[in-house]
């Protein structure tokens, strides 16, 4: 769900001109922040057998807990 509303979000700032053509992980990593009440969320570039993914990103962050209100 996270990363559903968080991206959709990040496509809008991407809509608006708020954010450039190339993946700016501060502004993604701050709104799967602020979804998550301020759990912080940090991502990395995939990489698996020496080969780097730069448009995968692996996310880390602490167990989130959803109650009946946080679903649609």
């Amino acid at each position: 769900m996270m990363n559903t509303v968080a991206s959709t979000e990040y496509a809008v700032k991407w809509i608006n001109g708020e954010v450039g053509d190339e993946l700016d992980t501060k502004v993604l990593e701050e709104l799967m922040t602020e979804y998550a009440n301020g759990i912080s969320v940090k991502t990395n570039t995939y990489v698996e057998n020496s080969a780097e993914y730069p448009t995968f990103r692996l996310i880390m962050m602490d167990f989130l807990t959803y109650s009946e209100e946080d679903i649609i």
